[in-house]
């Protein structure tokens, strides 16, 4: 298939340059960022490169996790903590995606980076959008656990987690969110 090539200056990110956009149907998507939410990727990506690059290699995944904007609006009443379950979900589909690589092929996958640890300033937004495991309050540099820094400390210690789980969109309505400009575009 040939590449659909956007005329100079015309492009609206850096992708558009290269690759004509295509919707899937039953495409699911990550609204804070606009990004597609699709863990089979992984597991079908390290395949891929496992034939291609060599059975003898080691594997890691060097990041995965989720951006959201005004993560706040998430915030417990009663803890103060940012209830960021649909981030834990994200993280479970994607560590589920490489379990069964890790189960089911001779793939020598030797670990998986979260990204990120704490909040984090980031080059497109700035602190808009947050990533990280650890609230971090920007006037007093204090950082808060999330859920997801729960769910991470329990993966640790019970050395894995119960396959049972919901999809990150059981936990937010998207319909109901406010957006700003910069995610809309």
């Amino acid at each position: 298939p040939q590449r659909a090539i956007a005329p100079k200056g015309k492009a609206k990110n850096k992708f558009e340059e290269y690759f004509t956009p295509y919707n899937m149907p039953g495409r699911r998507e990550n609204k804070f960022r606009g990004w597609e939410i699709y863990p089979e990727a992984l597991h079908d990506t390290m395949k891929v490169m496992y034939e291609r690059y060599g059975k003898d290699k080691k594997y890691m995944l060097t990041e995965y996790g989720m951006g959201v904007e005004n993560e706040a609006i998430f915030r417990d009443e009663k803890t103060g903590e940012i209830n960021d379950n649909y981030r834990v979900a994200f993280m479970k589909e994607h560590l589920h995606q490489l379990n069964k690589l890790m189960t089911t092929t001779d793939i020598n996958v030797i670990g998986a980076h979260c990204w990120a640890t704490f909040d984090c300033w980031s080059w497109n937004n700035a602190f808009k959008n947050r990533y990280g495991l650890f609230e971090v309050d920007i006037e007093t540099m204090k950082r808060t656990p999330k859920a997801s820094a729960h769910f991470m400390q329990s993966l640790v210690k019970d050395r894995g987690f119960n396959d049972d789980y919901k999809l990150m969109e059981e936990y937010m309505d998207f319909d109901s969110l406010e957006f700003s400009e910069s995610v809309k575009a």
